[in-house]
């Protein structure tokens, strides 16, 4: 079966969110993009995610971006269309999404620490059925796979704080949501805020493009 379709929407019809959020009914499928910045221009980055909202909701997901050093739209969300056939998809109660900018080590420290202060506040104590989602940046390249069993270091080394599962686990709970179609979900709780202080001045311009 197919991934649901990567549809945009209008910019007038999102709402923006950025730092922590929640989505309640809300289903995540997966998407490969080409890269048009830096070392991986041109290159393909594969498992990028987009949200589509059973209850109609339409959003624009922006995180900050330590490569660039500013925010930017990471991903989306978007209503539900009859032709998605949800019921296709596989289901989970919770959900918890986090940035990963690049399978790096120094780069997930920019996501992790924030990812467990979020997670710490909303989710742990349901930690065991939790689903973790990777919110893949556009830099992330050729980042997992089922030819490297699904495993990720700087994936697997950010959720270390958030899961006790062992390392296969974790490869094969990613593989088991990057492999499938689409998964839906009860409630998705996303954390993208920065552990950085340059991110301080970085969603001051945010607010600014926001107002304006």
């Amino acid at each position: 079966m197919a991934p649901l379709t990567a549809l945009d929407v209008y910019p007038e019809y999102a709402r923006e969110l950025t730092g922590d959020w929640t989505l309640p009914d809300v289903c995540v499928t997966f998407r490969s993009t080409k890269s048009f910045t830096g070392a991986l221009h041109g290159n393909r980055t594969h498992y990028r995610a987009h949200f589509v909202s059973r209850l109609g909701d339409a959003a624009f997901i922006r995180a900050y971006n330590e490569i660039t050093g500013s925010y930017g739209r990471l991903t989306w969300v978007r209503p539900a269309l009859p032709s998605d056939d949800l019921r296709r998809c596989a289901r989970k109660s919770r959900g918890f999404a986090l940035s990963l900018t690049v399978n790096n080590l120094y780069h997930a420290w920019f996501h992790a620490v924030p990812a467990f202060e979020a997670f710490a506040t909303t989710l742990w104590s349901s930690a065991a059925n939790t689903t973790f989602i990777p919110l893949v940046a556009s830099n992330a390249g050729d980042w997992t796979g089922a030819d490297r069993a699904w495993r990720a270091h700087a994936w697997e080394f950010s959720l270390r704080a958030l899961t006790s599962q062992p390392t296969d686990a974790i490869a094969a709970s990613l593989g088991e949501l990057l492999g499938t179609p689409c998964t839906c979900f009860h409630r998705v709780d996303g954390a993208v805020a920065p552990f950085n202080p340059r991110a301080v001045t970085a969603i001051a311009g945010v607010i600014l493009y926001l107002c304006t």
